[in-house]
């Protein structure tokens, strides 16, 4: 958000006047919430590999949208499909996406060889 300085700095130097548009804010917030606030049913890798606690809170109380988390969300998005385009090309495949004994995973950018593994999973998997 910008602050009082900013908004007066760009009213002064371009003659215009900036004002809050809650009804678009909140137009946001609303197709946000639609588009991914879907209740996750499986088990996703990422709630296995970052925080527990995170994970069952985002089942049991997951936070509604706020205009830091959109920024949030566009930036990182924006980077991230940046990236994989970045990386397209023959036999690149974006966001691939499986499941391994009952546990969902995608894979951001896959280019036909196994992703890498510790020790223990090649072994397990037999890689």
């Amino acid at each position: 958000m910008a602050s009082d300085a900013q908004l007066r700095f760009f009213e002064d130097q371009f003659g215009i006047t900036i004002v809050e548009d809650t009804k678009l804010e909140k137009q946001l917030i609303e197709n946000l919430e639609k588009q991914y606030a879907r209740e996750r049913k499986d088990v996703h890798v990422s709630d296995l590999v970052l925080c527990m606690r995170a994970a069952l809170l985002r089942q049991l109380k997951p936070a509604k949208p706020t205009l830091k988390t959109i920024s949030y969300f566009f930036d990182g998005a924006r980077r991230h499909e940046s990236l994989q385009s970045l990386y397209a090309g023959e036999g690149i495949i974006a966001e691939k996406k499986g499941e391994f004994e009952g546990v969902s995973y995608s894979i951001d950018i896959y280019d036909n060889s196994v992703p890498e593994f510790c020790p223990y999973c090649q072994k397990r998997l037999k890689i």
